[in-house]
């Protein structure tokens, strides 16, 4: 009688083992077939970005300077119009990863949060767009970044995200900065 159960039981393993690798198969199969279109559609979603940020470029190029990266934007005559610089700054509430574009004398073109650990959804906040409006078309030395800068006026009801948004501005200049040294 044993046997029998025995026997039963490891048939119906078997055919499952079966299935389960079957089923594996199409699903890498699958997973193969798609991936191009993934790829694909994350390029395209990179580059709608940067065009937020650098919007005069034609294209993009991922460069380095020195052993800091950054994407170079040209325009259609292969004229490099700026920068773009990705990163991502730890503070006390978390990390913020930011997209920052300049032109070619330290114009800021454009700024892009692309995510931010503490959660605070501002995308659809017309205050969030105002606050980084403020920042856009102007140089660096114009830039007063202080705790009470006169040009700086904090996002309402986001004191906190707000003084994280501004750090995460102070690195992306800093960080232009050290690419531009680099360069030269």
């Amino acid at each position: 009688m044993n046997s029998k159960i025995l026997i039963k039981t490891a048939a119906s393993s078997l055919k499952l083992a079966f299935l389960c690798m079957i089923s594996a198969l199409l699903i890498s199969q699958l997973y193969l077939a798609i991936e191009p279109v993934i790829k694909q559609r994350k390029t395209e979603t990179l580059i709608l970005l940067y065009r937020q940020v650098l919007p005069n470029s034609a294209w993009f190029e991922n460069k380095t300077a020195g052993n800091r990266e950054f994407i170079a934007g040209f325009d259609k005559q292969h004229v490099q119009r700026g920068k773009i610089v990705k990163l991502n700054v730890r503070d006390y509430n978390g990390d913020i990863e930011i997209l920052f574009g300049v032109d070619q004398e330290n114009r800021i073109l454009g700024i892009k949060i692309l995510n931010a650990d503490f959660r605070i959804n501002l995308e659809d906040d017309s205050s969030k767009s105002d606050f980084f409006k403020k920042f856009i078309g102007l140089k660096f030395h114009d830039l007063k970044l202080e705790k009470n800068g006169k040009d700086i006026s904090i996002i309402p009801g986001a004191d906190v995200s707000s003084k994280a948004y501004i750090k995460a501005l102070k690195k992306a200049v800093e960080e232009v900065e050290s690419i531009n040294a680099t360069e030269q």
